[in-house]
């Protein structure tokens, strides 16, 4: 191969500059592979002894010119002696195709048949119509659009394949370029302005999967227009690591991913110069069998749509616009900009309220990553505010999926989650028949002491040490309990909030009665100091705390939690359910024992699990119902309550408690109603 006087002209327009660069290589390469390497240009078909076809090649260097060309035509001298243009039709068609060999190969001619067929197929970049009237003078063709897209694709090196594409198979010589002799002129006509190209980018890849035990993979960013252009990245997960994170010019990223602690894949969409990579990490199977031990936290307002309350600065899924009807939303907890969730997460003990814009059905929160379950977490008929606890396995990468079915704002508290790390709690549970520690109404505690009478009063915080009540026991060493707290206003009671005694007042709500009503909303609520906790009012109200059993270090004999599916156990308002499961309607003052491992509904509970996590609901539909009992098969009933609607509406409550006989509870109603029973877990050894 030898070096020649071949260059790229750049014709001057308004605006524009002229340049002339010379062809760093040329040659031809015939269809049996053979290549040449004088300076010979040659292309066409030759009917000798060996007939072949032969296909040309140039290259150039274009560095400094790429997103800058806006015109351009090859010119390539055509001898007159020997003859340059023979054949017998009176014109050919000289075509000219991009290039994929790679250009080491190309002009070292080690590309054989693969390069012969490449430099005649593939994109078009121009044509030309010559006759032997083009003898003795320098053949110009036109790149077209296409053509003039390839010349600005790289900025180095490129190379121009070209052939005759009117050939008559099998027939007499047809050929262009033939010889060596006279000027040797091979050149390329371009324009090219001088202002500046935009900077653009492109990756080698827009998706990646990673393992779930962590580990990366490079990505490389081209710098695809201008010259050395800054870049950013944008990376809103802090399980993603990029490395670089921002530069100059074409690199090489690596992407790097913590180790994935939930049970089921996680994706994130991050952007790199400009650049979209969707990254997905495989999840780690968490086996149903796996215990999770309680972690306390101090109550924090993790999602809050409405705006005049978002002061804090969520954003994202976290914060608003308000739920519209038929909306799913999915969040990760961990990606929370004002509460501190570890990786090591597996289920999140929650308080959900609606502050709905007219009545909502229902509102789900379910893992994310899995089909949205039969399920209720909350429900508001009447349109009015109202507060339910649940405890919701973390789903796709840790995350949890909001479905609304009409238009609400929603407030999600967080005061715990499950983990299966011993190392980040030893925290089991510990179930009690359910027991009335608070009682502030004079007419059923007559004496006032530090568990009775006088009511909460409006605006002020009331300690209670839980391990000094005479009523229940309630050992010394609890971290946590789990209580249902009951409100009996007389008037608008905006919010009651309930936290671990000698920490600072968070910005959450336990429950809510802004209408004035009896409700009732269980919680898990971590122990302060001397395992007191504090209740504060805005309004004055009468307040009825019963627990039904506390979280402590393991002895040996404490429950384990076990996130199963959710799934609705029983429904008496629901013809497809039987037996005990299903109808009639619960009658006045009725009890039913429902055998929660038997359901037919529900699959993974053991005969043998000590506790559940269940969400009740009540549908009297429009009588009263001043109360609902749920307690273990077996033993009596207590004196205690999970459900109030004295005004006759639907209302859910989600609580703790333990299993009786055959793994049975019990529900008593005090008042006519449906009811329907839901799980999503259940706790044993």
């Amino acid at each position: 191969m030898r070096l020649a006087p071949f260059a790229l002209l750049v014709a001057s327009l308004a605006q524009a500059a002229t340049s002339t660069i010379p062809a760093s290589n040329f040659g031809f390469y015939s269809q049996s592979g053979t290549s040449n390497s004088s300076s010979n240009h040659a292309v066409g078909y030759y009917a000798t002894s060996n007939p072949a076809e032969l296909r040309n090649f140039f290259t150039f260097n274009v560095t400094g010119l790429a997103g800058k060309i806006t015109a351009a035509k090859l010119r390539a001298f055509n001898p007159s002696s020997p003859v340059g243009y023979s054949s017998p039709n009176p014109t050919e068609t000289y075509t000219l195709f991009d290039v994929s060999t790679p250009l080491q190969t190309l002009v070292t001619l080690a590309g054989g048949t693969a390069a012969f067929a490449d430099l005649g197929t593939g994109t078009q970049l121009g044509a030309v119509t010559v006759s032997a009237a083009a003898n003795g003078t320098i053949v110009e063709v036109n790149f077209n659009a296409a053509g003039i897209a390839y010349l600005n694709s790289v900025n180095g090196t490129i190379a121009v394949g070209g052939a005759i594409t009117t050939l008559n198979a099998g027939g007499a010589s047809e050929f262009l370029f033939n010889s060596a002799s006279g000027v040797l002129v091979r050149e390329l006509v371009v324009t090219y302005t001088d202002a500046p190209v935009p900077c653009t980018f492109a990756l080698s890849q827009n998706t990646l999967s990673l393992p779930a035990g962590g580990g990366g993979a490079p990505v490389n960013l081209n710098n695809t227009g201008g010259e050395n252009c800054a870049w950013t990245s944008t990376n809103g997960n802090n399980w993603i690591t990029l490395s670089p994170s921002s530069g100059t010019g074409s690199t090489t990223i690596n992407v790097t991913a913590a180790a994935n602690p939930g049970a089921s894949q996680r994706m994130a969409v991050i952007t790199i110069g400009g650049q979209t990579l969707t990254i997905t990490q495989a999840g780690l199977v968490i086996s149903s069998g796996t215990p999770l031990r309680f972690v306390s936290m101090t109550p924090c307002r993790l999602v809050e749509t409405r705006p005049e309350y978002n002061f804090e600065g969520r954003t994202g899924t976290f914060g608003p616009p308000f739920f519209t009807s038929g909306e799913t939303r999915t969040f990760v907890p961990q990606d929370s900009n004002v509460c501190a969730i570890p990786s090591s997460a597996k289920a999140y003990v929650l308080n959900v309220t609606l502050v709905p814009k007219g009545s909502v059905d229902f509102v789900t929160v379910y893992p994310a990553g899995e089909a949205r379950p039969d399920f209720w977490t909350v429900r508001s008929l009447d349109g009015l505010i109202v507060a339910n606890s649940a405890i919701v396995r973390a789903g796709n990468g840790g995350g949890l999926s909001v479905y609304a079915s009409h238009n609400t704002d929603l407030i999600i508290d967080i005061s715990g989650y499950f983990t299966d790390n011993a190392a980040v709690s030893n925290l089991v549970f510990y179930p009690m028949t359910p027991c009335r520690v608070i009682e502030t109404r004079a007419a059923y505690r007559p004496q006032a002491g530090p568990f009775g009478p006088p009511s909460l009063a409006a605006k002020q915080a009331r300690t209670f040490v839980f391990p000094q009540s005479t009523d229940c026991q309630i050992p010394a060493g609890a971290s946590a309990y789990s209580v249902t707290i009951t409100v009996v206003p007389p008037g608008a009671l905006p919010f009651v909030t309930a936290w671990p005694a000698g920490a600072p007042q968070p910005n959450v709500s336990s429950i809510n009665s802004p209408n004035g009503r009896i409700l009732a909303n269980s919680v898990i609520l971590p122990a302060g100091a001397g395992g007191a906790v504090n209740l504060y009012a805005f309004e004055a109200t009468d307040v009825i705390v019963d627990i039904n059993g506390y979280f402590a270090a393991d002895n040996g004999t404490g429950l384990y939690y076990f996130p199963v599916t959710q799934c609705r156990v029983a429904n008496s308002n629901d013809a497809s359910y039987t037996g005990a499961y299903g109808g009639p309607v619960y009658g006045d003052e009725s009890k039913r024992s429902i055998a929660i491992p038997a359901s037919n509904r529900c699959s993974g509970i053991p005969a043998d699990a000590k506790a559940y996590s269940l969400n009740a609901t009540a549908i009297p539909n429009g009588n009263p119902m001043p109360f609902l009992t749920v307690w273990p098969t077996g033993q009596a009933q207590p004196n205690a309550s999970i459900v109030n609607a004295f005004q006759g509406q639907t209302v859910s409550s989600g609580f703790l408690v333990p299993g009786g006989t055959g793994g049975a509870v019990d529900i008593f109603a005090f008042r006519s109603t449906h009811v329907a029973l839901e799980i999503s877990g259940y706790f044993g050894r």
